[in-house]
């Protein structure tokens, strides 16, 4: 039933009707589409179906996402990898992976209006295993929550959200095999850790 709200929005557009209340209904069943489907994510738990994955490929595309959000226009997001980086994956759920991290790091410069605001994302081979961090110059991950940043309804002074994002991005990594860190240095920092095989 959520997702017939935006045929129905689009229908009210076709027949003439235009206003700012249809575009809120549209962005409000959006983003209560957006909780479901991370509570199914998170209960369902699908195991990956691993095929090869071109990181740089979808870490551009989880930019270009970002770059459409509110308040992004500002932001400077930047990719630092070498080419061909690829890992043994699920394509849909890595990019889920950075889309999340990069979306959050954008919400919390944007929310805190912190001046010259970036998102820096590095990625490089280390040993067996592909490292990807994700950090930002915003105020970081505050004291009380970074033990738990990755429970379920971990959650603070962020205006939209479930509390769940970064708890799947953690279910997704560890099915993966990877691991997942968060650090503060001038801002938080994200470190993925993927096995190459």
């Amino acid at each position: 039933p959520i997702k017939n709200i935006k045929f129905m929005t689009d229908m009210m557009r076709e027949e003439g009707a235009e206003n700012d209340l249809i575009d809120m209904i549209d962005q409000s069943a959006e983003q209560a589409s957006d909780i479901f489907e991370d509570f199914l994510d998170f209960i369902k738990e699908i195991p990956v179906q691993k095929k090869p994955v071109d990181l740089n490929k979808i870490t551009l595309e989880a930019i270009d996402q970002a770059k459409c959000l509110e308040g992004c226009g500002c932001i400077s997001i930047q990719a630092y990898m070498p080419d061909g980086l690829i890992v043994p994956g699920d394509e849909s759920k890595l990019r889920r992976v950075i889309s999340n991290l990069v979306n959050n790091a954008a919400d919390v410069l944007f929310d805190n209006k912190v001046q010259n605001p970036f998102v820096h994302i590095s990625g490089w081979v280390e040993e067996k295993n592909l490292m990807l961090a994700i950090c930002d110059n915003g105020p970081g991950i505050p004291q009380d929550i970074i033990g738990t940043l990755f429970d379920p309804f971990v959650t603070k002074n962020k205006k939209n959200g479930t509390g769940l994002g970064l708890a799947i991005v953690k279910q997704y990594i560890n099915a993966h095999g990877g691991r997942i860190s968060v650090s503060n240095n001038k801002g938080a920092v994200f470190t993925i850790c993927l096995p190459l095989a």
